[in-house]
């Protein structure tokens, strides 16, 4: 048996902002990602530069690498999640 989409809650905190969403249904490929791009930004010094984009239009979430904040914060990137559509 495939697991296609799955239940996820997401909280992400920048210094001036809470986003939080819960049990939103995704493609397990947009976790599979998402993990990746995490990754990719702790490794990176300008990760807004380097890692795409990651969208589920379908949950109507893209998880979107900002610059730092401008109090000079950084914690891989100022994230951001924005619904879509």
């Amino acid at each position: 048996m495939t697991i296609d989409s799955v239940l996820v809650d997401v909280e992400l905190l920048s210094p001036d902002r809470l986003v939080r969403y819960l049990a939103r249904r995704v493609r397990r490929e947009f976790v599979e990602r998402l993990a990746e791009a995490w990754i990719q930004c702790a490794k990176d010094a300008y990760p807004e530069q380097s890692v795409a984009t990651v969208e589920d239009a379908g949950a109507g979430l893209a998880v979107v690498v900002a610059p730092e904040h401008p109090n000079g914060s950084r914690l891989w990137g100022v994230h951001s999640i924005r619904e879509v559509g």
